[in-house]
């Protein structure tokens, strides 16, 4: 316990030696991590949250070298190294904490896993439909209609299409899947215009279950 107490205080010590916006940068990425840790981890943290975490780190990477440049005076080169100096510090922490927040997401979604959306419902109330219903929570669309199913995909919440283990699996319906990151191309699917036909959306959390429309192709 006392060797934590050091090294807390050791680490609090270098934290106040940073520059400002270096101390700033840190600071919001480590208020965003617990915040996603302690009361925003789900299944959309898991897949946004190591992408936005990255993202922020090559963020400040460049905001870091820009400032250190802007300051930056080729004619007074010896007055202008610590200002460098200080531009780099805030790349490389900044980007050291942005990676380890992201890293962090991940390593916890492999060990322990990530609570689906839908495991309130007892088990002895789901029905076959319940197969075939879209998990994302703002749409829950019934699929269960034969000429429906197709618009039922497996998504990879952690965007590894070779990991397949059910709790990297969420059923969506095509256009859920389509809002996904990097699942615009869906949008190009014959069957996505179809199902928008079918199905438009509506302001209701849980969309009604609906039968195919007949006679469209």
């Amino acid at each position: 316990m006392e060797k934590l107490v050091v090294l807390g205080n050791s680490v609090w010590q270098m934290f106040l030696t940073l520059p400002p916006i270096t101390q700033w940068a840190v600071s919001m990425l480590v208020v965003c991590l617990i915040i996603a840790h302690l009361f925003r981890y789900n299944e959309q943290t898991v897949h946004e949250g190591p992408s936005i975490f990255t993202t922020a780190g090559i963020f400040f990477t460049f905001l870091g070298i820009a400032e250190g440049l802007y300051e930056f005076n080729p004619q007074k080169i010896d007055a202008s190294i610590p200002t460098l100096l200080d531009g780099l510090k805030t790349a490389f922490i900044a980007s050291v904490v942005g990676v380890g927040a992201a890293l962090s997401l991940k390593l916890r979604y492999t060990i322990f896993g990530v609570k689906r959306s839908g495991s309130a419902t007892a088990a002895g109330s789901a029905t076959v439909d319940d197969l075939y219903r879209c998990e994302q929570i703002k749409c829950g669309i019934d699929l269960s209609v034969p000429d429906n199913q197709r618009f039922l995909h497996a998504h990879h919440v952690n965007a590894d299409k070779s990991d397949n283990h059910p709790k990297n699996i969420k059923l969506l319906c095509i256009r859920c899947h389509a809002d996904e990151f990097q699942h615009s191309h869906m949008k190009e699917n014959p069957d996505y215009a179809i199902f928008c036909t079918r199905f438009p959306k509506e302001p209701s959390p849980r969309a009604r279950r609906r039968e195919p429309v007949r006679g469209r192709t």
